[in-house]
């Protein structure tokens, strides 16, 4: 092909691997032989057609300095004496062809893109020569033959391809006629095979490394010097990748585990502060001596004396003493966790415990829920635990003071245990008594039944008596009779002796006659008949004497009878009066003891009065007081600020956000990083940035409404909080939408598995649901420079009502990372693009 020889003969600027431009000039020679460089050899080689044929003598001459929008490329390759060092990175010159007149014309660039200027031309051979010199000028926007304004295409220019891509390098290749599977550009007739055998062709035939990215094809040097085949680097890059992901669960489990290790240490406390305002009090015991009582201090110092070590609830907190005001700024303001405050009757309150009217003593413990949710909880436990502690210490002082009243009630239990002992050994001697009055009793029983078996004697022979004397009375009124009769027959008979006398006197006298005689025997005869007649009154006065003596026989034998019994009446009077007075002694014995029974029943008497005062009468409403308070001597007094009880408004403060960031990842793994072909375009960096992360911004804009409404709708939240949820909402998802677009344009897809780690991370250290003094030093420290923190804090603060100062302190790290995240990002296309136009860094996406 002759062709015009300006048309054949150009320049090239070409980019080395530091980033440096040389520009290079050359001069064709014909067809069929390399291109001459100018003031180099005047002989032309033969090109031959291999996959070192691109760019084979091209050489470079001293060169100028590169204008201003070419030195942003690196500058002038020239070395230290004064030429130019030869280029061997960047794409060459592209030999002949139609291809190479097009570069030289401005229509397309240096790796076969479409000039902002104009249309490529055809690579196809066989067209007209008109076609492949570009369109009609005024489609072109030109006069015709007028050159471009622009001549050659920069990094920047608006292209189908990015810069440095393979598909630009085959394209390139293709129309120049360099590579595996090219033709010369003047034998052309169909396109080369684009196909996976022509790819497994450039795998196994890898063209020069000038002609493709570093990291593509053919043989690059790895670290070290090592070569390595891009299939090796392939499945080295997968293998990490596989590798890494595989590691996710094992950082995510890591990290949780390393933050929460130093839980309960001295240097993971939460910090709380104490508030005593008690007062003294001075308790007089019963010996009279004062004691004052600290019963607030005892609990201060049991407070803050706390051992971690020692398991107890307060081993996690950190106590300090403040004042009222002190503690509530720092409670509101979040730098502790819980206010416990000592009133200033509380140990009046304990001393009352030992008193008739005893008064549980109170603690108030206040939280703050806006500043962690847990710890609201947590603090009552242990204000519940502390309030068991402590009162359990007063219950065994008060029991131990019942102890005491219990031992001097004993002492007057053993007194009168003493006098009970003294009337159970009067009761015995009383019994004994009593036992010697029961023989004597019964010896005088039995000698009273003697006396009856003689007095039923003496009674017998008195009735015999009786009534032998009664017949002798009956007898005595003949004997009263016999006397007279005695008297008259004694007068008879002394008549008769007269008589008789007379007569024997006259018949000694003279006898005396027989008238006489006769006369006095008739005196005699009348008083013998006389007498005869009372004859039987005299035998019946006789037969009574007889009787009198029968009566006085038997008298005489009752009274002998009665003389007879009377012995043994006697023997049983003796002995009942020998029992009597064994029953007088006994009786006396038993009144000695009935004395000593008295007297101690008397001490008993005193001792159980004293024990009586000593115990003292309570009512029936006194007793469940006493007993009330003795069970749980101190009670506890709770508040809680900002306080929220449904347990889905309180997930959704760390839900919301972890749901924002999963959200924006969502979208980048959708979107990913700019492409190299928007990289190699000619719009701007900071319009390649605004475009990628406006996308991402309306999609995450949606999520965070979505969001908002269903934590109004579901949760609960009132809608007042809508004026607040949703901006924040809105801010939360651009602030991570920006964190991803950063590290995506950072890392590519790689950095979609880096704000995975980064979200565990913070899933780890926020300190919305506990505290984070509960974590170990490093993630404490981190924890605040944290967006998900922030956003949680924020969150916490809308729904609690905690005002617009949480707020604003929770916003603030969002528009710090998002800022940030923003500068990067432009940083970072703009980096990018210019090191894909030098071919500086691999593809990572």
């Amino acid at each position: 092909m002759g062709g015009d020889p300006a048309r054949r003969d150009g320049e090239h600027r070409a980019p080395d691997r530091r980033g440096r431009v040389a520009l290079h000039r050359f001069r064709r020679s014909g067809r069929g032989t390399d291109p001459a460089p100018v003031g180099g050899a005047a002989a032309a080689l033969p090109l031959r057609h291999s996959r070192r044929a691109c760019g084979a003598g091209l050489r470079s001459r001293p060169g100028r300095r590169a204008p201003a929008s070419d030195r942003r490329l690196g500058g002038i390759a020239d070395g230290r004496d004064g030429r130019p060092r030869h280029d061997r990175s960047g794409p060459r010159h592209h030999g002949r062809g139609p291809a190479a007149r097009e570069v030289r014309a401005g229509r397309i660039d240096v790796h076969g893109k479409r000039s902002s200027q104009g249309r490529p031309a055809s690579a196809r051979p066989g067209r007209s020569r008109a076609r492949r010199r570009g369109p009609p000028a005024h489609r072109r926007g030109r006069p015709r033959g007028e050159p471009p304004s622009r001549s050659p295409a920069r990094p920047g220019d608006r292209s189908r391809g990015g810069v440095g891509s393979l598909g630009a390098h085959r394209r390139l290749r293709r129309r120049v006629g360099c590579g595996a599977g090219a033709r010369h550009p003047d034998r052309l007739r169909h396109r080369p095979r684009v196909g996976h055998r022509h790819r497994r062709h450039l795998r196994r035939h890898p063209s020069p490394g000038h002609l493709r990215p570093p990291h593509r094809g053919g043989r690059h040097r790895a670290k070290g010097g090592a070569l390595m085949t891009s299939t090796t680097s392939r499945r080295l890059r997968r293998s990490l990748l596989v590798t890494g992901l595989v590691l996710v669960p094992l950082a995510v489990v890591g990290l949780f585990a390393g933050a929460t290790a130093a839980v309960g240490s001295e240097g993971s406390r939460v910090p709380a502060a104490i508030v005593n305002e008690d007062e003294f009090v001075t308790q007089t015991a019963a010996d009279g001596t004062e004691t004052q009582v600290l019963a607030g201090r005892l609990l201060v110092t049991q407070l803050t004396a706390g051992d971690p070590d020692d398991g107890a609830a307060s081993s996690i907190f950190d106590w300090h003493v403040e004042g009222a005001d002190e503690a509530e700024a720092a409670l509101k303001a979040g730098e502790v966790y819980a206010v416990i405050t000592i009133p200033s009757d509380f140990s009046k309150s304990v001393v009352s415990l030992s008193t008739d009217d005893p008064v549980q003593a109170q603690i108030s413990l206040q939280t703050d829920d806006s500043h962690g949710y847990l710890t609201g909880p947590l603090t009552s436990a242990l204000g519940d635990g502390l309030a068991a502690i402590f009162g359990t210490e007063l219950s065994k002082q008060y029991i131990a003071g019942l102890v005491g009243g219990t031992g001097s009630i004993a002492g007057s239990l053993t007194e009168a245990a003493d006098g009970a002992t003294q009337l159970q050994t009067g009761a015995r001697s009383l019994g004994d008594g009593l036992t010697q009055a029961a023989g004597g009793i019964t010896q005088a029983q039995s000698g009273a039944g003697a006396v009856v078996d003689g007095l039923e004697q003496y009674t017998g022979g008195v009735s015999s008596l009786s009534s032998g004397l009664n017949t002798a009375a009956s007898s005595s009124s003949g004997l009263q009779a016999l006397p007279a009769g005695v008297s008259a027959y004694t007068g008879g008979v002394s008549q008769t002796a007269t008589g008789l006398s007379d007569a024997i006197a006259a018949h000694n006298a003279g006898f005396i006659s027989d008238a006489e005689f006769a006369a006095a025997v008739d005196s005699v005869s009348a008083g013998l008949n006389e007498l005869s007649a009372q004859g039987p009154q005299l035998v019946a006065g006789a037969q009574g004497a007889a009787a009198l003596q029968t009566g006085v026989v038997q008298s005489a034998a009752g009274a002998s009878q009665l003389a007879a019994g009377g012995a043994p009446l006697v023997a049983g009077v003796e002995q009942l009066q020998s029992g009597l007075g064994d029953l007088s002694a006994g009786i006396g014995q038993s009144a000695a003891g009935a004395n000593q029974l008295a007297d101690g029943a008397g001490a008993l008497a005193t001792g159980l009065n004293e024990g009586a005062a000593q115990v003292p009468d309570y009512t029936e409403s006194q007793v469940d007081q006493i007993s009330d308070v003795a069970s749980s001597p101190v009670g506890i007094t709770a508040s809680r600020e900002n306080e929220v009880n449904n347990i889905p408004q309180i997930g959704s403060t760390l839900l919301v956000p972890v749901g924002l960031w999963i959200g924006a990842l969502a979208v980048f793994l959708l979107l990913g990083a700019p492409t190299r072909r928007v990289l190699a375009s000619t719009a701007g960096s900071a319009r390649i940035a605004v475009d990628s992360l406006g996308k991402a911004l309306g999609i995450v804009g949606v999520q965070a409404v979505a969001l908002v409404a269903l934590l109004h709708l579901a949760i609960g939240v009132p809608w007042e909080s809508l004026p607040a949820t949703l901006p924040f909402a809105l801010l939360i998802g651009v602030a991570f939408a920006a964190i991803d677009a950063m590290l995506t344009t950072l890392f590519g897809r790689v950095g979609l598995v880096v704000s995975l780690v980064l979200l565990a991370l913070q899933l780890t250290t926020t300190g919305g649901l506990y505290p984070i003094e509960l974590l170990s030093e490093p993630f404490r420290i981190i924890s605040p420079l944290l967006p998900v923190t922030g956003a949680v804090d924020g969150m916490q603060a809308i729904i609690t009502g905690a005002g617009a100062g949480g707020v604003i302190a929770g916003a603030l790290p969002l528009v710090v990372w998002g800022a940030l995240s923003v500068i990067i990002t432009f940083i970072a296309v703009a980096r990018k693009r210019s090191a894909r136009a030098l071919g500086l860094v691999p593809h990572l996406a």
